[in-house]
């Protein structure tokens, strides 16, 4: 054994004993799917369309509180208080920066398209991601139409929940409940909203039961964001303050958009792998493990577009001392008329016609 093998020695020592470890191995399944679905990717492209949508939000209602409401949107528990609270510190510096902002009739048109447009950039990028955690295939999502109709329901949601927070936070009775009562109390109801995102959100063939765990994680790490935001958002305000000036509000409001997404999508890949047991996962491969073929599998399923494709995977027995012999398969048509690698083994893989 050279130095160079060293770590990978470690590594495969460490994958052998976490495998029969089960309060290791689930988090490390969750992990490996979350990076297999690109859990990243979708979660900056949820967060590019939902930040559209706030920069909309706010010139929407800002506008129509200085011309119909005298301001009563924004004040003291309005709607905007009760979205931009979500946002720790940056709500308060995105209120106080636009609380003058008195738009015509052209930049409010331009603000209501605007959210229009965004809430179907967050609805279908949602989708996308939440779809593929749940290995729903192509052919069984949501259609052109029902796509649409499901962005305008889930942003009558999010819009209705803004609303019935801005109706509770100014009841007084609330205000006599002590602080430990009212923690749980928002992370169940954070957690039945999500709920209602999800089910919008998800294709019909996954049933309600699936995702009510993740609901369930879901708003617990909702709430223990919102908790711990304070302490997190300050020090990355001070030092994108530092660095960008002015601009560092956008950046750590960027940031926060993201962590909650990325919240959001770990609790459904929870609640994925422990419902279908993909557990244990290699960190090193090859061999592969039972819970590996099986993400591996609806990795492929996922791309099937039409009733009458018919998609099949298969995998081939590989020994660790035959890893380096990957590099030595050749594509059996470059025009692309064929694109399943061969080896000196057979196939890798097969596609069904």
């Amino acid at each position: 054994m050279t130095i160079v093998q060293v770590p990978e020695r470690v590594v495969r020592w460490v994958d052998d004993r976490q495998q029969d470890r089960p309060w290791v191995a689930l988090p490390i399944g969750i992990i490996r799917k979350y990076a297999d679905d690109r859990g990243s990717a979708f979660a900056s492209m949820v967060t590019y369309h939902a930040f559209l949508g706030l920069l909309a939000l706010l010139v929407v209602v800002l506008t129509l509180s200085a011309r119909f409401l005298d301001g009563q949107a924004t004040g003291d528990g309005g709607i905007l208080d009760t979205t931009l609270e979500q946002m720790p510190l940056v709500g308060d510096r995105l209120r106080d920066g636009l609380s003058t902002l008195d738009a015509g009739g052209l930049g409010l048109s331009v603000g209501i398209f605007g959210l229009l447009w965004t809430s179907f950039g967050v609805y279908h990028s949602l989708q996308l991601a939440l779809n593929q955690v749940w290995n729903v295939p192509g052919v069984e999502r949501q259609g052109f139409v029902a796509r649409h109709v499901r962005a305008l329901l889930l942003f009558t949601l999010l819009i209705g929940a803004a609303a019935g927070g801005a109706v509770v936070r100014t009841a007084d009775s609330l205000q006599a409940i002590p602080a430990v009562v009212r923690a749980p109390v928002a992370a169940a109801v954070a957690a039945i909203v999500l709920l209602a995102v999800l089910r919008i959100t998800v294709a019909p063939v996954v049933d309600t039961v699936r995702l009510v765990p993740a609901a369930i994680v879901a708003g617990l790490a909702w709430e223990v964001l919102q908790r711990i935001g304070i302490a997190l958002v300050s020090d990355r305000l001070s030092r994108a303050s530092e660095l960008y000036g002015s601009v560092g509000i956008v950046v750590v409001a960027l940031f926060w958009i993201n962590l909650l997404t990325r919240a959001v999508i770990v609790a459904n890949e929870t609640a994925v792998v422990a419902w279908r047991r993909l557990w244990p996962r290699r960190i090193a491969q090859p061999p592969l493990t039972d819970a590996d073929r099986q993400v591996l599998e609806g990795l492929v399923l996922n791309e099937r577009r039409r009733p009458e494709q018919h998609v099949s995977v298969t995998f081939t027995d590989q020994d660790e001392d035959q890893e380096g012999d990957e590099d030595e398969d050749r594509w059996s048509d470059a025009s692309g008329a064929d694109l399943a690698p061969v080896s000196r083994d057979g196939p890798v893989r097969r596609r069904g016609r």
